[in-house]
């Protein structure tokens, strides 16, 4: 057996960012206050309305960055009209290293503040080099380190956010060997298992000593699977692969291998197939890699409150807000950051409601200036 891995960092870049304007605390509920900048705070429809279009929605950017494998069975798919965002419940904050930043400090504890829970583990990761960090938040000075992949347009000179994901070129050449009777070798080791399909139809058997099922033929039909190769629904079951082809189930209707075709003269193979592990997972979990820039020196501030304002603006990025609606940025145009609660209110009721919950299951809560 041979393997080839090639590894390709890529990124998705989220916005870049323009100069920065305050705005103050209000009363929710209220159909005029704008808190100082945006339009009105919008009620509980209102509220639905921009999580849809900033998290629910998958085909929004950046939810639709990991490419889609034109199969249905996609992060896209999966994820579309489902919650997204970190697992804080399961496991535990979210890892952020501040790299000494200015300001950060202050622009987690307000959010913490405005929110009443615990979201960032500031220590964790606080003293490992960038480059070792797989899982969190990291801060950085936009003129020291690069975003993942690609370069952006930096007129507004505020620095941007990008989101870290690989794609692994898979190859892998299956060479069976046979005796001189042509029978497969290995096939009088003991059968660990049979393999089924997804409708439960015994497909082959899973043989001791070996990754291949064969079926009664001695015809490989599929090969076992390392589980992070599994591609799971919100409810933790197996519906396809990342080699994109269907998986087999043990008895326990536990998923243990994938199928496989191109059966010539004992001679099997993988080829070209395309493993992506995204920063967020196919039950709505980010769980990657996300990197802030910030760079300051463009950027006019009229006091630390403002420059506050433009990190949690970022923030609101890494922690699962996508597109902008009124009162989350509403950049290119004005060049103003826009913070008020309806920001605080879609945040709020993001992280108040379970991973992977959909529309008509959310309980809306309502931040209290």
């Amino acid at each position: 057996m041979k393997k080839k891995h090639s590894i390709l960092i890529l990124s998705v870049l989220l916005f870049s960012f323009a100069s920065c304007s305050s705005s103050g605390d209000n009363e929710n509920g209220s159909d005029d206050d704008n808190g100082g900048s945006g339009g009105p705070i919008v009620d509980d429809s209102g509220i639905l309305t921009n999580l849809r279009s900033t998290n629910l929605n998958s085909d929004a950017f950046p939810w639709n960055s990991v490419p889609d494998n034109d199969n249905g069975c996609d992060l896209v798919s999966l994820t579309d009209g489902k919650l997204k965002r970190w697992d804080i419940g399961n496991q535990g904050p979210i890892p952020v290293k501040i790299n000494g930043l200015p300001l950060v400090p202050e622009s987690l504890d307000l959010i913490e503040e405005r929110l009443g829970l615990t979201l960032f583990d500031r220590t964790s990761i606080a003293n490992t080099a960038d480059e070792n960090i797989e899982r969190g938040i990291i801060f950085a000075a936009e003129e020291e380190t690069d975003p993942f992949g690609y370069s952006f347009d930096n007129s507004y000179g505020c620095g941007g956010v990008s989101f870290q994901f690989e794609q692994e070129y898979f190859y892998e050449d299956i060479e069976l060997e046979y005796d001189e009777d042509e029978n497969v070798i290995g096939y009088d080791y003991p059968v660990l298992g049979q393999a089924f399909d997804g409708e439960g139809n015994v497909v082959g058997s899973v043989l001791d000593g070996t990754p291949y099922i064969f079926n009664d033929e001695d015809v490989v039909v599929g090969i076992l699977l390392e589980e992070d190769r599994l591609m799971l629904d919100g409810d933790g079951n197996a519906i396809c692969t990342w080699l994109y082809s269907d998986p087999l189930y043990n008895e326990d209707g536990h998923a243990i291998g994938a199928t496989v075709s191109g059966a010539e003269s004992g001679y099997f193979m993988i080829q070209g197939e395309t493993i992506e592990t995204g920063y967020y997972d196919a039950a709505g979990r980010i769980n990657g890699l996300i990197l802030v820039r910030l760079d300051t020196m463009e950027c006019q501030f009229s006091d630390d409150e403002d420059e506050i304002e433009m990190i949690v603006n970022k923030l609101g990025y890494a922690l699962g807000l996508g597109s902008n609606f009124d009162g989350y940025g509403d950049f290119g145009i004005t060049g103003d950051f826009e913070i008020n609660d309806n920001f605080w209110n879609v945040l709020n009721t993001l992280y108040r409601n379970p991973i992977g919950s959909d529309e008509s299951s959310l309980e809306i809560h309502v931040i209290r200036s």
